[in-house]
Order: C-alpha cells, then structure tokens, then sequence
C-alpha cells in the first residue's frame, strides 16, 4: 500500500533529508499519486444552544478524521466519535448513529450527560468491500433536542487499490530543514499487515549538491 501525505519541502541543505510523500505496495508498478483534497464536512457549532433541552453535537475523530484515502486491504475501520451536548442535561436513553452505506450501527450515550459534558465513543469496525468513495455519517439527536440540524458530523474517504493518505495530498504551509539538514516525516497508522513497495515524493525547491533520501521507520506501540 502507499502511505501519503503533504508536507513540501521548500528550502534544503546539504546533507540528509526526508521527505516522504508516498509509499506505493503495487508491487508491479511505481508511480506518483496526486489527487485533489477530499471533501469533508466539519460540524463547527461549539457554542452552547440558546434554546432549552439538550443539544448534542457529534464529531468524527480519529482515523477517518485523519486519512482520506485508505487502501481496500486496510479498510477495516472502527470509526472513533466525540458527542458534546452543548444544551441542557441529557437524561432519556440515546443512541449515535453511523452509517456508511449499507452499514448502520448505533452505540448508546451514556445518560444522564450533563450541559458541557462530551463522551468519547467507538463504533463497531466497517469493512469496506470495493474502492470507490464512501460517506461516515455520524448523527446524535436527543427527543427534545434543542438544535437537530448540528447532530450531524459527515467525512468522505477514498477506498483505494494501493494509497494510505493523510492531509488531503495538500500542504498549507512551507517546511524548511535549514543547515546542517534533518528529518521531516510523520507517523501513519498500519491496521492490516503489507507490503511497501517504493516511495515518491514532491520537491518545491532545491539547490544543486543537496543530498535527499527516503526512510521508513516501524514503531510498535
């Protein structure tokens, strides 16, 4: 599989540098994968409701919060939430619910959940079956709900054949290493046992003599 994400180098030194942009697993085939930044839809109310009752706000967290393309062998996905109830005290049973296509499952709050109070929760692991793009759907919605319409938190992943991304292949902002040179990386979360097979990466600017190499490290734990 590829592991891909967006940092640009923009100045560099000489000496050794690491820039990693993407580890491909096709193991017939190397090429550099650039695509245009997935779509996601942040659930941005974080202020408390004007209206009584309770007012619950999901937010999706965790690995689909921070990869927008997974490849099919690693899409074994337990989606991590966080419900904030931004109201009044929540005391009648509630569940969240995720839906990603045909997968529905819900995962009871834990009541009562006082004004303010958040709780971390996980729902069951999803198995994606083909590539393609599918839609996490998280929605939280209390019977007398003081907001219906911010129970909803929505992000779109690329199931794909060999690419592990995070950042949305886009940087927005320059990184320099500076003199005598370094390191820049960054950590990715391997679910399913694979193979890397090459890595690819993106060069804003570089002046002649510098010196670029691509290194993987394993961490356990």
């Amino acid at each position: 599989f590829t592991l891909a994400f967006a940092l640009c180098i923009v100045s560099m030194s000489y000496g050794q540098h690491f820039f990693l942009y993407n580890i491909h697993s096709n193991q017939n085939e190397e090429t550099m994968v650039v695509s245009n930044p997935n779509t996601t839809h942040e659930n941005e109310n974080n202020s408390r409701s004007v209206n009584a009752g309770p007012d619950l706000t999901p937010e999706i967290m965790g690995y689909v919060k921070l990869y927008n393309k997974v490849p099919l062998e690693q899409a074994v996905i337990a989606l991590d939430a966080e419900v904030t109830n931004v109201g009044d005290e929540l005391t009648d049973p509630t569940d969240a619910n995720l839906t990603v296509g045909d997968y529905d499952e819900n995962v009871a709050l834990t009541v009562p959940m006082g004004a303010g109070a958040s709780e971390d929760i996980t729902f069951p692991a999803y198995t994606a079956t083909e590539t393609g793009f599918v839609t996490f759907t998280v929605t939280a919605e209390a019977a007398d709900d003081a907001d219906p319409d911010n129970g909803i938190d929505i992000r779109d992943v690329e199931i794909t054949d060999e690419v592990l991304n995070r950042q949305n292949d886009n940087y927005t902002s320059n990184m320099s290493i500076g003199s005598p040179g370094g390191i820049l990386g960054m950590t990715f979360d391997v679910l399913e046992e694979d193979v890397l097979s090459g890595v690819s990466f993106y060069l804003a600017t570089c002046t002649v003599g510098d010196v670029v190499t691509a290194q993987v490290y394993e961490f356990d734990g």
